[in-house]
């Protein structure tokens, strides 16, 4: 037995025995030792590893793995438990930088993902040797920490418990955040055993083919008294984000105040969940009456948000256990990682008014128009998905914007970097413990994506391209000023690519919407091939306007 699958063994161990159930590995040569060590421990530990040949693939689909566990609860609320930690094996060189993205997302969205990279040894390194780069800290900030292995380690308990530190800090050790580590791994030729039992023997041999591991007591961060943080004199929303405190529904509900969510907060199932966030703190009448906001997970999708948390007079509390807390101004006066002693409170004119406002929103969105507004509001109240993915831009917007009733599915946006990379393989991670789910996107998320199409996850997954031709979002902003022509090549970018034989050659079926008959009537279809649905929009620029800005005739009908 060589040492390189001594060592790869070693760690491959050491990884299973503190709490790793999941691998996902690129296929590569000088990682060739993991792949002899994972094939003979799937016999033996209680492990599974995915193939995903496209690195990048890999990180956002370890990314939707990782999340796995909280999806698809019978109530449709965050689960209690944590992400779970999931590990990345590739080759060495490019393959290593090709993950860059998705452990930026995972390191924002604080998902605990253990980056095991084959390295060259040390004599091969700045010396022009081919596929050899500098690994280690590659990754820089995104990892909380970083293990460079030398060739020559031996796998014993040492090995085991510096594994086991990495595991630890992955899942938020102490006061250091959840999120991805780095082990970087020098493996010396041979790559391969001599005979392919020679793993296999050294398992049984060995008795228990699992290794003793540190056992990791994760520090509480204790909850914070409600009165000690929060000023009841004041009139106080609530505004939650992306990863929301599980909590925060009961708080809101209980102090009587109004929730203001976005879709991907698990939150729009409370009662003090009132819709059209967005177009509620568009109202100068509401803000001015506005007096102090608690926060809760990341809010990212909205500029009037983004001004209520910017302002000079407003009280803010902001409730995170991440060092990364949302606080973009400074204008926090507390931050408490949790809540506690939440007072009674009776909520009444305050919370009316709120969802009288919502309703003129609710009237500015033509149920007939075939827009992405009305899409996305049919998609919302689809009952035959277990998980909805919202891909990056004007889609996860335009679900902010429309929804008006309580989430029929978990809703799963990668919003750390809230861009457009690795939302087909994120949605096939979602799928990995047999969720049915559905991915939502536009055009040029589908396409920058498009390889993941050959991934195939542990469930079932349907997307939904909504196609209006490029970058439509910069409509919606300032640049949609600027000339057509110059819009077009600069903003727009729409691509000149066939979808439907793009899904063909990736044996996806495909069917095409152009109307709100032909969405529904895809949407009855049950989820049970990798499927495409192509929604055929124009730009609706105005239509988000609209929403947002309501016009006094629509409240006055009211």
């Amino acid at each position: 037995m060589t040492q390189s699958l001594r060592l790869a063994l070693g760690i491959v161990r050491a990884l299973a025995a503190h709490g790793v159930r999941d691998f996902v590995y690129s296929p590569g040569s000088r990682s060739a030792p993991f792949a002899y060590a994972l094939d003979a421990c799937e016999r033996h530990l209680d492990i599974r590893t995915w193939i995903v040949l496209d690195e990048r693939d890999a990180a956002f689909f370890a990314g939707g793995l990782s999340r796995a566990d909280e999806l698809a609860t019978p109530d449709f609320t965050p689960a209690a438990h944590e992400p779970r930690p999931v590990a990345l094996i590739m080759t060495s060189g490019g393959a290593v930088a090709e993950m860059h993205a998705g452990i930026a997302e995972a390191h924002h969205s604080h998902l605990p993902l253990i980056v095991v990279s084959a390295d060259r040894p040390f004599e091969m390194r700045s010396v022009g040797a081919s596929q050899t780069t500098t690994q280690a800290g590659i990754f820089a900030s995104q990892v909380s920490m970083t293990c460079d292995i030398p060739a020559d380690t031996t796998a014993d308990r040492a090995l085991t418990a510096r594994v086991g530190r990495l595991v630890a800090a992955a899942r938020g050790w102490s006061a250091t955040d959840r999120g991805p580590v780095h082990l970087n791994v020098a493996l010396r030729d041979p790559l391969a055993p001599a005979s392919a039992g020679d793993l296999e023997k050294i398992l049984m041999n060995e008795g228990d083919p699992a290794v003793s591991a540190t056992r990791f007591f994760l520090c509480e961060r204790e909850p914070v008294p409600w009165r000690q943080v929060v000023d009841p004199n004041l009139r106080t929303v609530m505004i939650a984000g992306d990863g929301a405190h599980r909590d925060s529904a009961a708080w809101a509900e209980r102090a009587g105040i109004p929730l203001l969510a976005e879709p991907t907060s698990g939150l729009t199932g409370s009662s003090a969940w009132i819709p059209h966030q967005q177009s509620i703190l568009s109202d100068s009448d509401v803000l001015s009456q506005i007096e102090q906001v608690i926060v809760t997970g990341r809010p990212t999708l909205s500029r009037p948000v983004s001004r209520l948390l910017a302002r000079d007079d407003t009280r803010i509390v902001v409730v995170s256990e991440h060092t990364e807390w949302p606080d973009v101004a400074g204008r926090a006066s507390s931050v408490v990682p949790s809540l506690c002693d939440v007072p009674l409170g009776e909520g009444g004119e305050w919370r009316d008014s709120l969802r009288e406002r919502s309703g003129y929103a609710d009237d500015a969105l033509d149920p007939e128009q075939f827009s992405m507004l009305t899409v996305a509001d049919l998609i919302w109240r689809d009952t035959g998905t277990d998980v909805l993915v919202l891909g990056a831009s004007n889609t996860v917007r335009a679900f902010d914007l429309a929804i008006r009733t309580p989430a029929q599915a978990s809703v799963v946006s990668n919003r750390g970097l809230a861009g457009i990379d690795g939302t087909i393989a994120t949605a096939w991670g979602c799928s990995a413990n047999g969720a049915r789910v559905r991915a939502v996107m536009g055009d040029l998320t589908f396409f920058h994506d498009a390889s993941a199409l050959a991934l195939r996850g542990g469930g079932a997954l349907s997307i939904i391209v909504l196609d209006d031709q490029g970058g439509s979002i910069f409509a919606s902003l300032e640049h949609g000023q600027a000339p057509q022509s110059m819009y077009e090549r600069w903003f727009g970018c729409a691509q000149s690519v066939d979808i439907e034989s793009l899904c063909r050659a990736y044996g996806w079926s495909y069917c095409a919407a152009v109307s709100l008959d032909d969405v529904a009537e895809a949407l009855a279809l049950p989820i049970d091939e990798p499927s495409v649905i192509h929604v055929k929009l124009t730009r609706d620029a105005d239509g988000m306007r609209r929403i947002l800005t309501p016009s006094r005739s629509q409240k006055t009908s009211r």
